[in-house]
């Protein structure tokens, strides 16, 4: 087991596909990035906005209940890392998706470029759309 467990906000814990079926009946959520959640797009990593919106919609009012949530994916790196950001954006726990990804990777390890892209598309759409109104 890579043991990649970590609480990144209150109630918001990442980590790797074995921590998860270890631990995933002490959370209200398990968010699997390698099953029901997978990403969508052109790879096996490469989140739509579509996907990081549904996350997005599932995670923050379980969060807001003071409900634990766990995301992972198979090493803890990529798409738990991307989807966890965006539940930290989403919220307001973080500004901008590097400052998002700080707190949400796991050790030196780098997040896959087509997990991080699908994340800065979503948060670029949800920027914009909030310059005309749309989200609060």
């Amino acid at each position: 087991m890579q043991e990649t467990l970590r609480e990144v906000t209150p109630g918001l814990w990442v980590s790797d596909q074995d921590s998860a079926r270890d631990l995933g009946g002490d959370f209200a959520l398990v968010v699997d990035c390698t099953g029901w959640a997978r990403p969508t797009g052109s790879t096996g990593h490469a989140w739509t906005p579509e996907d990081l919106d549904a996350i997005v919609a599932r995670v923050g009012p379980l969060l807001k209940a003071g409900k634990p949530v766990l995301i992972h994916c198979r090493r803890g790196v990529s798409r738990s890392a991307c989807a966890a950001a965006a539940v930290l954006l989403a919220d307001g726990g973080a500004g901008t998706v590097s400052g998002a990804l700080a707190k949400t990777t796991f050790e030196s390890k780098v997040p896959s470029s087509q997990s991080v892209g699908g994340l800065r598309k979503w948060w670029k759409a949800r920027e914009a759309a909030r310059q005309v109104g749309l989200f609060g």
